[in-house]
């Protein structure tokens, strides 16, 4: 159910309301009670309201995101794509990032980001990953044209010379 409220007017919005709440730790009562709503527009309420918090998040968390990617399977599909940009620019992932493009393209085709660090040039495309069974995430979770392309397109990058990545998002 969608409530009709644009991004930039919700997000102006909640902006006071979010600055009300804990930012020392992740409440998790607010966020499932957001979740629990059939229309979107509180979903998208407990999103801004995690990326608020990111920062506190810690190991234990990550089961309770996985459940909320699990129950609403519509979950943001530029989501892993802010995950990861925010992993890139924290320096846990690559040492030594001196260029982070977004939305690159190359030889016609779009990657997701675009990285240099020194002498290293490296294409990487993330995919979100919602398909979980007995306790193993699986990707893709529906057969995938798209997906073998992005493959293969990342191979012509490595015959080219760069590094080519794809990161799993869960």
């Amino acid at each position: 159910m969608f409530l009709g409220i644009s991004t930039p007017k919700r997000k102006k919005l909640s902006r006071n309301f979010l600055k009300t709440l804990d930012k020392k730790s992740a409440d998790w009562n607010f966020i499932f009670e957001c979740w629990r709503q059939p229309e979107r527009a509180f979903q998208y309420l407990a999103e801004d309201y995690l990326l608020k918090i990111k920062a506190v998040l810690t190991p234990p968390d990550i089961p309770k995101l996985r459940d909320l990617a699990v129950q609403k399977s519509w979950w943001d599909s530029q989501a892993p794509n802010r995950v990861f940009l925010e992993y890139l620019r924290s320096g846990r992932y690559i040492d030594g990032i001196t260029l982070i493009k977004p939305e690159t393209k190359h030889d016609g085709f779009r990657f997701d980001f675009y990285v240099e660090a020194g002498q290293r040039k490296i294409f990487i495309e993330v995919k979100g990953v919602t398909l979980e069974e007995n306790g193993i995430v699986l990707f893709p979770d529906a057969p995938t044209e798209r997906g073998v392309k992005h493959l293969n397109e990342l191979a012509g990058c490595l015959r080219e010379g760069y590094e080519a990545q794809v990161m799993f998002v869960v």
